[in-house]
């Protein structure tokens, strides 16, 4: 929630980052604080993605929950198994003179 401060912050804004590309602002990101640009992040992260509790909800909040914390584990795993690293080989020879 807005206000939380802690490493559990640090881990939802880093995927936030890495997933949707978000900014959040420096000051947020070097205390752990779960702050305006967090929480816009949140927001739009959950708005994108329809995260919404039906139960009681009509549209997503900002705040992170069970629902919120399922879907961005479930993204990160997915993302990590679809990445792709391309590597090409090269071959070098020497001829003995340094070239």
């Amino acid at each position: 929630m807005p206000g939380t401060v802690g490493t559990h912050v640090q881990k939802i804004q880093a995927a936030v980052i890495k997933l949707d590309g978000t900014a959040i602002e420096p000051s947020e990101l070097a205390l752990g604080r779960y702050g305006h640009s967090t929480a816009a992040a949140v927001l739009q992260y959950k708005q994108k993605r329809g995260i919404v509790n039906r139960s009681y909800q009509s549209k997503a909040d900002n705040i992170v929950g069970k629902m919120t914390i399922a879907a961005l584990d479930q993204e990160l795993v997915d993302r990590e198994q679809t990445t792709c690293v391309v590597v090409e080989s090269i071959t070098c020879r020497f001829d003995g003179t340094g070239n």
